[in-house]
Order: C-alpha cells, then structure tokens, then sequence
C-alpha cells in the first residue's frame, strides 16, 4: 500500500477465495505429542477443541462448578478465572452464572466476555426472585396490559411477556451500570439499593415499552401488506431485518439502550416502504451497502454461536448496521451516534476473527 498509495485495511480481503495452498495448516498436540486435531479452518479446531472441553469444565472435581438450582447467593467470592487442562492443553475458564429460570447455577465457559454476560442474565435472574411476586402484580395492573398483549402477540406467546417485563423491570432497578457483583456482600449491597430502585424502573420499562411493542406490531403489518413488485430484493431484506430485531424474547435480549431506540428502527421500515411506492435507484445502492455489512455480521454471528462464543465488538457491529440503516433509508430520523460505511469498516476490524 506505500508504494501504490492506496489505504488497505484486513476488511479488503475475502479470505474464503484462497485456496488451502495458501493458508496455514495448525496441528495441536497433546501432552504426550499425540495429535489432537488438524486442519487449516481454524475456526473449526477451535469448536472441535472447545466442545471436548466442555464436559471437563463442568465435571471438575470440585462440586462448586456443578452448583445449580440456586435463588439466592450461595456461591461465595467468584475468581476472575480458574487454569485447568485437558490432554495437556492448558485451558483458562471464567465462572458464569446461569439463568435456569427457576434457579441460578455456577458453571465454567471459556470466554471471558461470554461470562459476563450469561452472568448479567443470571443476576438478573436471581435479584428477580426478590420481586417477582411485586413486579407481577404490577404488571397486571397496568392500565394498557391488555394492550401490550395484544401487540406483542405479533411476535411472541403473550403468556411469556409477563415474565419478560418482570426480569426487564429487574435489569433496570439492580442492574442500571456496570458495577461488578461477584460476592455475596456485594450481591446483598446491590440488592438493598435495588429494592429503593423499583418505582423508577416501573416507571421506565411503562414508558419504553409501550411505544416499542406498538411500533413492532405496525411495521410487522406494514411489511406484511406492501407492495414489493417493483423492489422483491426490499422484501427480503426487510422481513430479516424484523426477524432479527424482533425474536420471541427480543425484549430481555436486547440491550436498553438500544431497546430505547426501537420506536426508531421500526419507523423507518415505514419510512422505506412509503419511498418503494415510486422506483428508487437510491434504495438499491443503500440496500447493497447494508447487505454487504450484514452478510458479514451473519456469517461471523452464525460461526461464534457454533463456538458458543461472544464478542462485545460483534455485538456493537451489529447494531452500527441497524443504525446505518436509519441513516441511509430515513436520514430525518436520525441516528443515535455517528455512523457511515467507512466507521462500519473500522469497526469490523475490532472483532475478534
């Protein structure tokens, strides 16, 4: 690139166009130097090594990490990490609580941003036990619960949103930073300022999700009733883009921040549909940029889930993209923070690969 003046970054090159001739082929060993695994996919060494290495994860001899069932704290003080090994390999796995709905359990995975957020769900889970007969009685007494009901009913089982909008109000009332829990005081320390919390957090989950579940019901409807025989590839794009957004429990697995933003989204999926109803050149060159970010998202997305992996960049990625999308299909909305093809780029090259 010095010699030709031209700025390459990793995100200009399709590495899936090389042939095996080209890529480097990884042999891992054991202790005793028997091969474990070989290949040139290194993607795939590391699912094939880290699905043997689960079960040793969750067998150690100490029973600790097998702990489950829990609706209180009785994990003691969580390490950053534990070392262990498997056929000789040396192995670093974090302590994750697990939400099992009617329990909290203590495990090992072997990513450390994966912990933490199966652990955030799982202190979810376990401060909820502390409210949940409040927060359901709350809830029922909604003025417009039936409302809510009935639109969410457009993208889920409606006997699920109780238990939705009570860990929701949960997050919000004793998981409102970042502040890390990972002993019984500070669990009980958190716990106290969150019970003084729980009219703030009704107050906020009645004031989001009202207008979030009534957007997701007209633009599942407005997509469902276009006209897409001038642009068929807007339809497909726009019934994944809903899909994604949208999934039975999209309203805990989203993050706040970005839940807050979904009246917005959604608005300008009705904002593109009223432009296809005329022959838009524009539409099709934003579409082609979205769709190249997009496929790359989804392919890597796909690959970490396989690993059962999580990355934080991954993550910011996708929602860069959902926000691209305001900017290039409804400009007027406005986006949540700058965004362009080329800070997608630079993003992307964040994620770990």
């Amino acid at each position: 690139s010095k010699v030709g003046g031209l700025n390459l970054s990793a995100a200009d090159f399709d590495l899936d166009l090389l042939t095996d001739a080209f890529k480097m082929n990884v042999r891992v060993l054991g202790d005793k130097g028997q091969t474990l695994a070989e290949g040139r996919d290194l993607g795939a060494l590391r699912r094939k090594l880290g699905a043997g290495a689960t079960p040793s994860y969750v067998a150690m001899d100490d029973p600790r990490w097998g702990a489950s069932s829990a609706t209180e704290w009785t994990f003691g003080e969580l390490p950053k990490h534990i070392d262990t090994s498997r056929s000789g390999v040396a192995l670093r796995a974090y302590p994750a609580l697990i939400d099992e709905m009617t329990g909290v359990a203590l495990r090992l995975v072997d990513n450390r941003s994966r912990a933490r957020r199966l652990t955030r769900e799982g202190l979810r889970r376990l401060f909820s036990f502390e409210v949940q007969r409040d927060f359901v009685w709350r809830a029922e007494h909604w003025p417009d619960i039936s409302q809510l009901r009935l639109s969410f009913a457009s993208v889920g089982d409606p006997s699920k949103l109780k238990d939705q909008l009570v860990l929701l109000m949960t997050e919000r009332a004793f998981l409102f930073d970042k502040e890390k829990i990972d002993t019984q005081e500070s669990f009980i320390t958190r716990q106290r300022v969150g019970l003084q919390r729980l009219d703030l957090a009704e107050r906020e989950v009645q004031r989001v999700i009202g207008p979030v579940l009534e957007a997701a019901q007209c633009a599942k409807l407005a997509v469902d009733r276009a006209d897409f025989s001038a642009a068929p590839y807007a339809k497909a794009d726009l019934r994944i883009q809903l899909e994604n957004l949208l999934s039975p429990s999209f309203l805990i697995e989203t993050p706040w921040a970005r839940l807050t933003s979904y009246p917005r989204y959604l608005l300008a999926i009705d904002r593109r549909l009223d432009k296809l109803k005329r022959p838009d050149a524009q539409d099709v060159t934003s579409f082609k940029q979205v769709a190249e970010h997009w496929n790359r998202y989804a392919k890597a997305a796909t690959a970490l889930r396989e690993q059962g992996g999580y990355d934080p960049e991954l993550v910011q990625y996708r929602w860069q993209i959902e926000e691209l999308r305001v900017s290039l299909f409804a400009q007027e909305l406005g986006t949540s923070e700058k965004v362009s093809p080329q800070r997608l780029v630079r993003q992307w090259e964040k994620v770990a690969r």
